[in-house]
């Protein structure tokens, strides 16, 4: 599905309004991702997804799903639609997840979710890239094409969205997952709230993104999930994987 929208239409107003709401969002996520700022890069990332989406609404003058969950807008685009959009349906539950993060002690127990920055870097640009250019967008009084984000980026040299973006630049993609990156693992276990924010080695590129967070071995040891590089005296190799110990919890 590529769109022709023209600047004169109603359909054409909301969408590029959609368009520029996420663009914003978009280059927000990219901006804390980069910064390793992994929940409030997920939580940006999450919002531009569903804002993007939304334009694809606009574009086929569809009423405009009142939602944040971006795994049932994608399905409703879908179904609504028909469109043959591919997106990775288990980095979008993980948006899901990462957005709950807004309000951590809102988590129920055995909450749990894992972050990786090159990970989220990557497959956020791969999920704009493959919904943007869904889109072909010109002005009927000039007949003028309207460029959208990338292609604006890539004119101006726009490092925020250029850097590290594989979706654009696949040579890049070997060299980012082989370097070290940042990892956040979150748990709510037995009404407790279990945080770390540690740097991984590095990580592979894959369709799967449900990782388990701080996989419980005990109550006060749990095994991250990406392979770390251990730097904290609580910490050690245990058959690969990280064990961090957290101290026990006094008596209440």
């Amino acid at each position: 599905m590529v769109g022709r929208v023209t600047s004169s239409s109603q359909s054409a107003r909301e969408t590029l309004l959609w368009l520029k709401w996420a663009d914003s969002d978009y280059q927000s996520a990219r901006i804390l991702l980069l910064q390793g700022l992994l929940v409030q890069g997920a939580a940006f990332s999450n919002t531009a997804v569903e804002k993007y989406l939304k334009s694809l609404f606009a574009h086929r003058n569809l009423s405009i799903p009142r939602s944040h969950e971006v795994a049932k807008l994608y399905q409703l685009v879908k179904n609504q639609t028909g469109s043959d959009l591919d997106l990775n349906e288990s980095y979008l539950g993980l948006l899901e997840k990462a957005y709950k993060l807004r309000y951590p002690d809102d988590a129920a127990d055995g909450f749990n979710i894992a972050l990786n920055q090159v990970r989220l870097l990557v497959e956020l640009d791969r999920t704009v890239k493959k919904i943007i250019e869904r889109f072909h967008i010109v002005r009927t009084d000039r007949n003028e094409k309207i460029m959208l984000i990338l292609e604006r980026a890539m004119q101006a040299k726009d490092v925020s969205v250029l850097t590290n973006n594989v979706a654009l630049d696949p040579s890049l993609g070997s060299q980012l997952f082989a370097s070290p990156s940042h990892s956040y693992d979150f748990r709510r276990h037995k009404g407790q709230i279990y945080e770390t924010n540690y740097v991984t080695e590095k990580v592979s590129d894959g369709p799967d993104y449900a990782m388990e967070g701080f996989a419980v071995v005990s109550d006060t040891q749990f095994n991250v999930a990406y392979p770390p590089i251990l730097q904290d005296p609580n910490s050690a190799s245990v058959n690969g994987l990280a064990q961090v110990r957290v101290p026990e919890q006094p008596n209440r």
